[in-house]
């Protein structure tokens, strides 16, 4: 029970800084979109590290598929999250996603606990950026593998060290029934010839039975 308190405790652990890692890179597309939005703008200035205060609403014309793709992916790598993803700017007026590719996982994504929203960067429609992981338990498991092996070696050792205790005091004790039982038997078995000499012994001893010579 402790083991598989600590693990599951170890996997939490994982979870939240993976959230933690997400929800980073989310604020990190955000603030690189800004960049993007800044430079489309006002390109012949330089940023003053101010974002998300633009009064432009045109949100697809200083950014394209591939410039999304190519931000997302880099955020996400940056801070080690380098697995397959699936992310979309899902429109809330239209019930759209007007950029990405979500693919089979439109419904996740949807439902997905990893959102940023860009109403910064459009402020005429609300848009939200969503991304889901489709094999976010498999890596979060792999990153956890060692840990649960050798939490399972320590478990099997400790079940085989208890099984075994428990095999030889059943040996034990067994060995000591048998033990008793053989002794029980013995006195038994010498017993009864113990008493018929005894018998034979004091009869003799009788003056009566002693002088008849038959």
């Amino acid at each position: 029970i402790m083991q598989m308190f600590w693990v599951d405790k170890a996997l939490r652990m994982k979870q939240e800084l993976f959230d933690h890692r997400v929800t980073t890179a989310l604020r990190a597309v955000v603030n690189g979109l800004s960049d993007l939005k800044y430079d489309a703008i006002y390109p012949e200035l330089h940023r003053q590290g101010e974002y998300c205060r633009f009064s432009d609403n045109n949100f697809l014309r200083f950014v394209n598929k591939q410039q999304f793709d190519s931000l997302v992916g880099k955020s996400l790598v940056a801070l080690d999250i380098d697995q397959e993803f699936a992310y979309g700017v899902y429109q809330k007026a239209s019930g759209e996603f007007i950029l990405g590719d979500p693919g089979i996982y439109s419904e996740n994504l949807k439902s997905s606990k990893y959102f940023v929203s860009l109403d910064c960067l459009d402020n005429e429609h609300s848009i939200v950026l969503m991304i889901y992981f489709p094999y976010q338990a498999s890596f979060i498991f792999q990153q956890m593998r060692l840990w649960i092996f050798l939490s399972g070696i320590f478990m099997v050792l400790v079940m085989a060290g208890f099984s075994f205790s428990v095999y030889s005091w059943l040996r034990q004790k067994k060995l000591e029934s048998m033990k008793s039982d053989f002794v029980n038997n013995m006195t038994h078995e010498f017993k009864t010839p113990i008493a018929t000499i005894s018998l034979s012994s004091e009869m003799l001893l009788k003056q009566e039975v002693y002088k008849d010579e038959q």
